[in-house]
Protein backbone atom coordinates (compact mmCIF):
# COMPACT_ATOMS: atom_id res chain seq x y z
CA UNK A 1 0.00 0.00 0.00
CA UNK A 2 1.26 3.52 -0.77
CA UNK A 3 0.06 7.09 -0.72
CA UNK A 4 -0.61 8.37 -4.25
CA UNK A 5 0.91 11.75 -3.42
CA UNK A 6 4.18 10.18 -2.26
CA UNK A 7 5.17 8.08 -5.27
CA UNK A 8 5.26 7.99 -9.04
CA UNK A 9 3.23 7.64 -11.09
CA UNK A 10 0.94 10.37 -9.75
CA UNK A 11 -2.67 9.19 -9.54
CA UNK A 12 -5.23 11.94 -10.24
CA UNK A 13 -8.37 10.78 -8.46
CA UNK A 14 -10.45 13.39 -10.29
CA UNK A 15 -9.66 11.69 -13.60
CA UNK A 16 -10.33 8.23 -12.14
CA UNK A 17 -13.66 9.45 -10.69
CA UNK A 18 -14.68 11.01 -13.98
CA UNK A 19 -13.79 7.86 -15.94
CA UNK A 20 -15.70 5.72 -13.41
CA UNK A 21 -18.84 7.80 -13.94
CA UNK A 22 -18.82 9.46 -10.52
CA UNK A 23 -18.99 13.00 -11.87
CA UNK A 24 -17.57 15.63 -14.20
CA UNK A 25 -14.64 18.03 -13.89
CA UNK A 26 -16.00 21.38 -12.68
CA UNK A 27 -14.81 24.95 -13.29
CA UNK A 28 -13.16 24.69 -9.87
CA UNK A 29 -11.11 21.71 -11.05
CA UNK A 30 -12.94 19.50 -8.56
CA UNK A 31 -14.99 16.43 -9.40
CA UNK A 32 -18.65 17.48 -9.60
CA UNK A 33 -20.94 14.66 -8.46
CA UNK A 34 -24.51 14.77 -9.86
CA UNK A 35 -26.05 14.73 -6.35
CA UNK A 36 -23.29 15.92 -4.00
CA UNK A 37 -21.78 18.55 -6.33
CA UNK A 38 -18.23 19.60 -5.40
CA UNK A 39 -18.68 18.05 -1.93
CA UNK A 40 -17.32 14.63 -2.82
CA UNK A 41 -13.80 13.54 -2.03
CA UNK A 42 -12.03 10.49 -3.35
CA UNK A 43 -9.42 9.24 -0.92
CA UNK A 44 -8.34 5.83 -2.19
CA UNK A 45 -8.12 3.69 -5.29
CA UNK A 46 -8.20 -0.08 -5.36
CA UNK A 47 -6.45 -1.87 -8.18
CA UNK A 48 -7.61 -5.42 -8.80
CA UNK A 49 -6.44 -8.22 -11.06
CA UNK A 50 -9.88 -9.23 -12.34
CA UNK A 51 -11.93 -7.76 -15.16
CA UNK A 52 -14.68 -5.43 -13.99
CA UNK A 53 -17.68 -4.23 -15.98
CA UNK A 54 -16.74 -0.78 -17.33
CA UNK A 55 -19.00 2.10 -16.35
CA UNK A 56 -17.49 4.95 -18.33
CA UNK A 57 -17.96 8.67 -17.90
CA UNK A 58 -21.33 10.29 -17.25
CA UNK A 59 -23.12 11.65 -20.31
CA UNK A 60 -22.13 15.07 -21.58
CA UNK A 61 -22.56 17.96 -21.23
CA UNK A 62 -21.49 18.52 -17.62
CA UNK A 63 -23.71 20.82 -15.53
CA UNK A 64 -21.10 23.62 -15.62
CA UNK A 65 -21.67 24.00 -19.37
CA UNK A 66 -25.14 25.51 -18.83
CA UNK A 67 -24.59 27.11 -15.42
CA UNK A 68 -24.50 30.89 -14.81
CA UNK A 69 -21.26 30.32 -12.83
CA UNK A 70 -22.14 31.65 -9.37
CA UNK A 71 -18.79 30.14 -8.33
CA UNK A 72 -16.93 32.66 -10.50
CA UNK A 73 -18.96 35.57 -9.11
CA UNK A 74 -18.34 34.40 -5.53
CA UNK A 75 -14.54 34.24 -5.86
CA UNK A 76 -12.99 37.43 -4.44
CA UNK A 77 -9.65 36.60 -6.08
CA UNK A 78 -11.18 36.31 -9.58
CA UNK A 79 -9.46 32.92 -9.81
CA UNK A 80 -12.21 31.69 -12.15
CA UNK A 81 -12.17 34.71 -14.49
CA UNK A 82 -10.84 32.60 -17.39
CA UNK A 83 -13.66 30.06 -16.98
CA UNK A 84 -11.51 27.56 -15.08
CA UNK A 85 -9.77 27.73 -11.70
CA UNK A 86 -6.35 29.31 -11.78
CA UNK A 87 -4.21 28.61 -8.70
CA UNK A 88 -1.97 31.71 -8.85
CA UNK A 89 -4.61 34.36 -8.07
CA UNK A 90 -6.26 32.06 -5.52
CA UNK A 91 -3.03 31.41 -3.64
CA UNK A 92 -1.94 35.05 -3.82
CA UNK A 93 -5.29 36.18 -2.38
CA UNK A 94 -5.11 33.65 0.46
CA UNK A 95 -1.50 34.57 1.26
CA UNK A 96 -2.51 38.17 1.92
CA UNK A 97 -5.93 37.73 3.54
CA UNK A 98 -7.82 35.44 5.89
CA UNK A 99 -11.10 35.73 3.97
CA UNK A 100 -10.99 32.30 2.31
CA UNK A 101 -9.27 30.31 5.03
CA UNK A 102 -12.50 29.04 6.59
CA UNK A 103 -13.78 27.81 3.25
CA UNK A 104 -13.91 28.54 -0.44
CA UNK A 105 -16.77 30.88 -1.28
CA UNK A 106 -16.68 29.76 -4.91
CA UNK A 107 -17.14 26.12 -3.91
CA UNK A 108 -19.94 27.07 -1.51
CA UNK A 109 -21.71 28.99 -4.29
CA UNK A 110 -22.14 25.88 -6.45
CA UNK A 111 -25.89 25.17 -6.72
CA UNK A 112 -25.33 21.40 -6.97
CA UNK A 113 -25.04 19.39 -3.77
CA UNK A 114 -26.05 22.13 -1.31
CA UNK A 115 -27.32 19.47 1.11
CA UNK A 116 -23.92 17.77 1.08
CA UNK A 117 -21.92 20.91 1.82
CA UNK A 118 -19.19 20.42 4.43
CA UNK A 119 -19.77 21.74 7.94
CA UNK A 120 -17.77 24.74 9.08
CA UNK A 121 -14.98 22.73 10.74
CA UNK A 122 -14.68 20.19 7.93
CA UNK A 123 -14.62 22.94 5.30
CA UNK A 124 -11.99 24.91 7.21
CA UNK A 125 -9.85 21.80 7.66
CA UNK A 126 -9.78 20.97 3.95
CA UNK A 127 -9.31 24.60 2.93
CA UNK A 128 -6.55 25.53 5.33
CA UNK A 129 -2.90 24.65 5.61
CA UNK A 130 -3.12 25.41 9.33
CA UNK A 131 -5.01 22.66 11.14
CA UNK A 132 -4.81 24.33 14.59
CA UNK A 133 -8.42 25.49 14.43
CA UNK A 134 -9.54 21.88 13.99
CA UNK A 135 -7.56 20.74 17.01
CA UNK A 136 -9.16 23.56 19.05
CA UNK A 137 -12.64 22.62 17.82
CA UNK A 138 -12.12 18.96 18.72
CA UNK A 139 -11.00 19.93 22.21
CA UNK A 140 -14.26 21.79 22.81
CA UNK A 141 -16.95 19.85 24.69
Amino acid sequence: MRCAADAEPFVDFRVLGEQAGLGWRSRLGLLLHPVHGPWIALRAAAFVDVALEPTGPLPAPPPCASCAAPCAAACPAAALASGAWEPAPCFAWQAERDACRAGCGARSACPIGVGSRYGIHQHAYHQSHDRAHVRRALAEP
